[in-house]
């Protein structure tokens, strides 16, 4: 080891990142302000914030200021992490229980109401299929459905086309079934199909969708609800760890009102200091263990 290694430390920034990082061992418990993968600007939003809400006067304020900022700060980190760990912990029994845990991936990765807000959709779409061969053609219908039907036929005989490639001169509104019947026919006719065929394929094309959606949504949510518990106790641990969180918040705003209060010449009562149960305790700065 050189001799200005020694003296001088590392010289590169990410030696010294490496130097500052080096013993940390739970993101979640750490005191660093900024952590890999965290972002700088949130953290310096946030400082922002607290001092425009608490505007320093000394070198003093500007420490409690600090102190309060890095409790919020450590607050959203632990919200990442029990996010985090609970969803690797759900990944990891999705498949135990549901095998290769398809629906769990799909439903984690697009998110529950997005699954629910395309299954809404589907149904509407299978309902409206139902509607095609029956409905007046002076009988109206939301633009908004009638473009669903529309798009739902070009997916499946014009395959990476849209709608307004497939189709001109769709009205803006005024929609009846008249307009979709005429739409559809003239896609038929393109393509070769007949409208029974076509109608019997989206029925039985949205159908498997539907069936597909609807088991992810089922599977998925059984799977949280059966595995939202982390493992090893540490569901506790980060629920005390989060108590003593919100009392190092309340310390330190309790502090810059104590400092306030002074510089005003007032008196600032003290309120009790309570633990995570409730009860009188320390001031919440234990480390967890």
């Amino acid at each position: 080891m050189s001799v200005g290694h020694n003296k001088y430390g590392p010289q590169t920034s990410r030696g010294r990142v490496s130097i500052i990082h080096a013993n940390v061992t739970n993101g979640a418990v750490c005191f660093s302000p900024i952590l890999p993968g965290e972002n700088e600007a949130d953290w310096l939003a946030l400082s922002d914030g607290i001092n425009a809400r608490f505007p320093p006067e000394d070198r003093f304020d500007e420490e409690l200021n600090f102190g309060l900022t890095m409790a919020f700060w450590q607050e959203r980190r632990l919200h990442r992490y029990v996010k985090a760990a609970t969803c690797r912990q759900i990944e990891e029994a999705s498949r135990d229980v549901f095998g290769d845990g398809e629906a769990m991936a799909l439903l984690l990765a697009r998110g529950v109401e997005s699954i629910k807000a395309e299954l809404s959709v589907m149904e509407k779409a299978f309902a409206l299929i139902g509607s095609v061969a029956f409905a007046g053609d002076d009988e109206p219908l939301e633009r908004v459905a009638g473009l669903l039907l529309l798009r739902l036929a070009v997916d499946l005989v014009l395959k990476g086309k849209s709608v307004e490639h497939a189709f001109s001169g769709l009205p803006e509104d005024g929609w009846t079934w008249r307009i979709v019947r005429e739409n559809l026919t003239e896609l038929c006719e393109v393509s070769g199909k007949s409208m029974p065929w076509l109608l019997k394929t989206l029925h039985g094309h949205t159908l498997e969708e539907l069936t597909a959606l609807r088991k992810t949504l089922e599977d998925g949510l059984r799977g949280i609800e059966a595995n939202y518990v982390l493992k090893d106790g540490e569901t506790e641990r980060l629920l005390l760890y989060h108590a003593r969180i919100q009392n190092r918040i309340a310390k330190w705003l309790r502090l810059i009102g104590e400092s306030r209060a002074e510089r005003a010449g007032l008196m600032y009562v003290r309120p009790a200091e309570v633990d995570g149960n409730g009860v009188g305790g320390d001031n919440g700065d234990g480390a967890l263990d």
